[in-house]
């Protein structure tokens, strides 16, 4: 999920603003990269730890729908995995400078990247090569997303703007704007009508893909709306702030569900299970917290990384998660372990 990250860059950000078929994923474990390296020993219900060569800092971690790929975005460009064998099997640079966000489309043939150089990238996803530099955000790009359909694309700028492209033809569609402050988070509806922005002003957007308006402003925090998540079923929008608070709410309506506090940190990333069961969350403490997405409370903590959690991806087939960090390194989780998963029915 695209989001706002309190990281060593974090102060960097300020200044820049201020300024300007699916196969199933194999789970068995594989042998530490080097065995001499205790830093290599995986903590407890881990499978697998992924240290892209070429990339110092994660932002974002993506798996493909189809389940074939896990893409890591970073400071210098985007590693791609394998998840079956989980190698990497490229390294997409391109941008001139980090890579804040990444997504894939619903058939997996394509990849978007979002950089900080105020552009955005459009991957094929079988030829590792770009297809087409989206220029005309006049700042850095902090999200992209996808539509459902995969016919469009939705961009979130420091320019305080949303952009909305063709897929197909390539070329911007429309511009949103209402945000007070930089955008940070985005994230579509599953039936594609609807999209949701959320914002360093504090609030939280809903705007309608048909009349390229805003539908609905919330304002449910106190802080920088950093990272969103809608359920699997469009009926539940999570939102993350700097204020450290995660709000639950209804959507279309925006009623209160839950507001989870008590973390002295705050949530870098957030995102819902396949099925719908599970909410994790990525924390700047170094953990990832799983929560039940029904009953809303906390389920488990996975720790593992040195420092904070920047990134965290499901895979489509609700067996594995994985966990990115400033620790330079991915974390594939089995989630059996933790009884959650289709093979546990949940928790």
């Amino acid at each position: 999920m695209p989001t706002f990250r309190c990281t060593t860059q974090f102060l960097s950000l300020m200044l820049f603003i201020s300024v300007f078929s699916m196969p199933c994923i194999l789970i068995a474990e594989h042998p530490p990269q080097t065995a001499s390296d205790s830093e290599d020993k995986l903590p407890e219900g881990a499978i697998d730890r992924l240290k892209p060569e070429k990339i110092e800092i994660i932002y974002d971690i993506k798996f493909s729908p189809n389940g074939n790929i896990l893409a890591v975005a970073g400071e210098s460009g985007i590693a791609i995995y394998d998840t079956v064998t989980r190698q990497e099997i490229a390294f997409l640079k391109d941008h001139s400078n980090r890579v804040e966000s990444i997504a894939f489309s619903s058939d997996s043939e394509m990849l978007a990247s979002a950089s900080w150089d105020r552009t955005v990238k459009l991957w094929d996803v079988s030829t590792k090569r770009v297809i087409k530099t989206l220029n005309g955000h006049e700042d850095l790009v902090q999200a992209v997303v996808f539509s459902p359909d995969g016919e469009t694309l939705a961009s979130a700028s420091a320019d305080k703007t949303i952009k909305l492209w063709n897929v197909s033809e390539q070329r911007e569609i429309a511009t949103l704007q209402g945000h007070r402050g930089p955008v940070m988070t985005l994230a579509f509806f599953p039936d594609g009508e609807t999209l949701v922005s959320g914002s360093t002003d504090k609030t939280i957007k809903l705007w309608s893909m048909s009349l390229h308006r805003a539908m609905m402003t919330l304002e449910k925090h106190g802080g920088w709306v950093s990272t969103l998540a809608i359920s699997p079923d469009g009926m539940t929008l999570g939102s993350g702030s700097t204020d450290k608070t995660i709000w639950i709410g209804k959507v279309p309506s925006g009623d209160n569900i839950a507001t989870l506090r008590g973390s002295q940190h705050h949530a870098n990333d957030i995102t819902f299970s396949p099925d719908g069961r599970t909410l994790a969350l990525a924390y700047t403490d170094h953990t990832v917290k799983l929560w039940s997405a029904s009953m809303y409370v906390e389920l488990d903590i996975l720790k593992g990384h040195g420092t904070a959690v920047t990134a965290i991806a499901f895979s489509p087939d609700n067996t594995i998660i994985a966990s990115g960090s400033d620790d330079k390194t991915v974390l594939l989780w089995n989630l059996s372990h933790f009884g959650i998963g289709p093979s546990t029915g949940g928790k």
